[in-house]
């Protein structure tokens, strides 16, 4: 369909329930999560109060112009 390879994927996760989606793409990111999430994620973000993510997927939206 598709075809996109997961280290083109990126996914936001912040509990246990995001553990494997954030083990299987390319760039985890972790908001307001809980230790073990923030472990394995590559990058740690800021608050869902501050729209981290929607920041987040901006700057990435925009490197890929």
């Amino acid at each position: 369909m598709w075809e996109i390879k997961p280290e083109e994927m990126a996914a936001f996760g912040d509990g246990g329930n995001d553990f494997e989606m954030l083990q299987f793409v390319g760039q985890g990111f972790a908001s307001d999560a809980i230790p073990s999430i923030k472990a394995i994620a590559d990058h740690i973000i800021g608050s869902n109060e501050a729209e981290s993510v929607l920041t987040q997927i901006k700057k990435i939206l925009v490197a890929e112009k």
